[in-house]
């Protein structure tokens, strides 16, 4: 059988099992089986999505270089992984246990902005962009409105893990103190909050993506629908109190 006769699935496991190391090197130095696989977008993207272990990619193109794609990827995920640059989107779940939808929650989306071109380890500052969405206080003034908290923590590159705390924030938050833990190669980001001596009762779910073109758009939209699907109790800024029965 010729192999450009091949699905692209069954195509990209057998390169998988022949060529062990990084899919990735196709793309940079086979020139044979670029040519002769150029025109298959969605065996690239298969390939593309293997390679950095995520499946939040836009599908590959006609026109779509799987070049450009693996190198601009490539550099993400280095910086990332360096605690150079680091650019997420996300959803966050806050209540007493934000994995049960019968507890009144708040929910925010958010965006991370941390640069630190010296790649220091210690004293590293960052800017979490919250935008409150449903509130479990009831009707809230802040909600629907961005607002910034600066954090200043500590990275292991080795972990993969960025512990900070907030010293600076604005109208209708509170400073928090965090872990955030880098997945999926650096394109994925989780978090949660070390709870305080102030309140030890809320806890909080935070799920960002890489913020970049060649990911899905809209993350905020796309974790709250995949990993926060139940509507629980709160005062949601599109409907008002929802997740009651009555």
């Amino acid at each position: 059988m010729k192999l450009i006769d091949l699905d692209d699935e069954i195509l990209t496991e057998i390169l998988l099992w022949s060529l062990p190391s990084s899919l990735g090197s196709l793309l940079l130095v086979n020139r044979q089986i670029n040519k002769l696989l150029q025109a298959r977008q969605s065996f690239w993207s298969h390939c593309l999505s293997f390679s950095f272990e995520t499946l939040y990619m836009k599908p590959l193109h006609v026109g779509t270089s799987p070049k450009t794609r693996f190198r601009n990827l490539s550099i993400a995920t280095k910086e990332a992984r360096a605690g150079v640059r680091w650019r997420f989107q996300g959803y966050e779940r806050e209540s007493e246990d934000p994995s049960d939808a019968t507890k009144l929650s708040s929910e925010y989306k958010w965006r991370m902005e941390l640069d630190n071109p010296e790649e220091n380890k210690e004293n590293i500052t960052a800017s979490i962009f919250w935008c409150c969405v449903k509130s479990q206080w009831g009707p809230d003034p802040n909600l629907g409105k961005w607002e910034v908290e600066r954090v200043r923590g500590t990275f292991d590159r080795e972990k993969g893990t960025f512990k900070c705390m907030g010293y600076e924030c604005g109208a209708g938050l509170q400073t928090g103190r965090y872990v955030f833990q880098l997945e999926e190669g650096g394109l994925k980001l989780t978090g949660w909050a070390i709870p305080t001596d102030d309140d030890e009762s809320l806890k909080c779910h935070i799920i960002g993506l890489a913020e970049s073109p060649e990911c899905i758009d809209d993350p905020a939209s796309y974790i709250r629908h995949e990993y926060f699907p139940e509507i629980t109790p709160g005062w949601s800024l599109e409907n008002g109190w929802e997740g009651y029965d009555s």
